[in-house]
């Protein structure tokens, strides 16, 4: 298993349409790559789905992949808010993730934490951060 460290948090940036093929269509045949860069993504109705294999390092964050888990939100938080169901899947997927890898909400991060980008959207950091302190303050 990869050592992890850090749950990385995005968004799309798309409507909230957009499937993790289209995500992986843009990765793959935009970029390059071998892969979707994400290791999940919630979709604009809950759903999570699987991208990159969570053995593999991720394509998310310049300079952070190699110890980290990219979690991808659909939708541009810039523009809108996530879907209640968004933010319960998202919050139930860092929670269990942070059990398997024995990590605390101090280990979750917005893209914008370590890049000069909007990512993961003012509305969806907003949300993040409101999780991240109510759930480190007991700590």
């Amino acid at each position: 298993m990869r050592k992890i460290n850090k749950i990385i948090i995005h968004h799309s940036a798309s409507p909230l349409i957009t499937t993790v093929d289209d995500i992986r269509d843009w990765h793959v045949h935009n970029n390059g790559w071998s892969d979707i860069g994400y290791h999940y993504i919630i979709l604009g109705d809950g759903s999570i789905e699987d991208g990159r294999p969570i053995t593999k390092i991720g394509a998310h964050c310049k300079g952070k992949n190699r110890y980290s888990i990219g979690v991808c939100v659909v939708g541009n938080f810039e523009k809108i808010t996530p879907t209640p169901q968004q933010v319960a899947s998202m919050v139930k997927k860092i929670n269990d993730l942070c059990a398997t890898y024995k990590l605390t909400w101090e280990n979750v991060y917005g893209h914008c934490d370590f890049s000069t980008t909007l990512c993961p959207g003012k509305s969806l950091y907003y949300v993040l951060s409101q999780f991240k302190k109510r759930n480190t303050s007991s700590v």
